[in-house]
């Protein structure tokens, strides 16, 4: 899902972090975003594993946080406002997050809720009915074997490596003996498959929306999440403007000649156009 969003730099501080190392699969996602369109986009997302969970996201929002911080780092030696370099939105704004063992999933996405950002999420235990097949078939140094699952409404295909001994994989999908190579849906609505991995440094910890929530997430059920999403997305940031007063409304943005309140209908607009232009989510139901 594409998106913009609004970050008030004034409100972050750089936290030092003891930065530790991470297995970081990297998995090129081919996507249709509308249902009644053949048209597709492709994103580049990764799978982040650590000793007691994973988590997977697009790997563009964690450019971008790494391009806000060294812009908030000159900012703070010199005290100079600028604002951070011109980047690609993240085509998905959704982080999933799997405790090991246990395998509970954690699915969060950050909105503002006023002028308070919040990563809202929800929790859930999928036990996937995986059926394996003696098929096998090499994707580049890896032997991968083919299984099969019915899942949000789609039959996938999915092939998955002991080579790599993770039961893990992309989005929400785990619990093969193996790490995940490709899985895509049989009508090729999603495809992932893995492009790489390398040793990482762990800088979770410095994401913009952790500095911004301190790291809180309110947790809901799923129902009211999807509910909140969806109202939040007709509107982003309704709530934000109706908590500035006008003085601050017809104040500039530092460094443009744009006020505050045209930035802000403007990214708004922005954003729930970016929002309109996907209706074909990974999970049909």
């Amino acid at each position: 899902m594409k998106y913009l969003f609004i970050i008030p730099l004034f409100f972050l501080t750089v936290i030092k972090i003891k930065s530790q190392e991470i297995n970081r699969f990297f998995y090129e996602v081919t996507y249709m975003p509308k249902k009644d369109s053949l048209r597709k986009e492709s994103a580049m997302m990764v799978l982040d594993i650590r000793k007691d969970e994973s988590e997977f996201k697009d790997y563009q929002s964690i450019i971008t946080d790494s391009l806000a911080n060294e812009s908030l780092k000159k900012m703070q030696k010199t005290g100079t406002f600028e604002n951070p370099p011109a980047t690609k939105n993240p085509s998905f704004s959704y982080a999933i997050t799997k405790t090991y063992p246990s395998m509970e999933i954690q699915f969060t996405e950050g909105m503002m809720n006023g002028l308070t950002p919040i990563i809202l999420g929800y929790k859930e235990n999928i036990r996937f009915d995986w059926k394996i097949e003696k098929e096998k078939q090499k994707f580049g140094e890896y032997t991968a074997q083919k299984a099969t699952l019915n899942f949000g409404g789609r039959k996938w295909i999915a092939w998955f490596s002991t080579d790599l001994p993770f039961s893990d994989g992309p989005y929400k999908f785990h619990g093969l003996p193996g790490l995940i190579i490709k899985i895509e849906d049989t009508e090729k609505n999603y495809s992932w498959i893995l492009k790489g991995n390398k040793k990482a440094a762990d800088n979770s910890n410095n994401s913009l929306m952790s500095k911004l929530t301190n790291g809180n997430i309110k947790i809901v059920d799923k129902q009211k999440f999807t509910k909140t999403f969806e109202n939040y997305k007709q509107n982003p940031l309704m709530s934000m403007r109706s908590e500035l007063t006008p003085q601050i409304l017809s104040m500039k943005m530092p460094g443009t000649d744009m006020k505050i309140s045209e930035f802000v209908d403007k990214q708004g607009k922005e954003m729930q156009e970016a929002y309109k232009m996907i209706n074909n989510p990974v999970e049909k139901q």
